[in-house]
């Protein structure tokens, strides 16, 4: 659900007349070209390992004011790349042309590369799946990010049975209109 979360909120920036880029910085397990409809490569494999310059790894999206770098070559070091000077210059440069920047990492707890994303982000949201990502798993993440002084700005739960949130507006008493805004 992270792919999808940073797909729908580059969009949403984008609709309301920012410009955004999103970078699919999960180059274990790519998808955000897949969700957008532009080709795999090249993208930001390519610029940080093979010297390829922005404009070349700078893909349009269907959504006006919504551009995207996919993976590009999946490689054998995702850490090295993302941790890279290259990756902190491209991203430095990228401040300065767009006003926002949505990165899609790996998830947290089993490899780095989501950490060494985090210490360059202007924010975090930590995304969780109900019913398969634990609570312990979830405290884990939050305490690495916190543990790097990442900003975390929120959390989305994804995947909520309907049942359940039925089940939790006849607890609380809520109506399904007043639930949704």
């Amino acid at each position: 659900g992270k792919t999808l979360n940073a797909a729908n909120l580059a969009a949403t920036m984008a609709q309301t007349g920012a410009s955004v880029l999103v970078l699919d910085c999960d180059l274990r397990r790519p998808k955000l070209h897949e969700i957008l409809g532009v080709s795999r490569e090249p993208g930001v494999s390519n610029l940080l390992a093979g010297g390829l310059a922005p404009e070349q790894v700078i893909q349009a999206t269907a959504v006006p004011r919504l551009d995207v770098v996919p993976t590009g070559v999946i490689p054998p070091n995702p850490a090295e790349l993302l941790s890279s000077r290259r990756m902190a210059e491209f991203i430095k440069e990228m401040r300065q042309r767009y006003d926002a920047i949505i990165v899609d990492s790996p998830p947290v707890t089993p490899v780095t590369d989501a950490s060494v994303l985090a210490t360059s982000a202007d924010g975090v949201i930590l995304v969780a799946r109900s019913g398969h990502t634990t609570k312990d798993v979830a405290r884990r993440a939050l305490r690495q990010l916190q543990a790097l002084n990442a900003k975390i700005l929120g959390a989305v739960l994804n995947g909520v049975d309907d049942r359940q949130g039925a089940a939790a507006r006849r607890y609380y008493g809520e109506s399904e209109r007043d639930l949704a805004v």
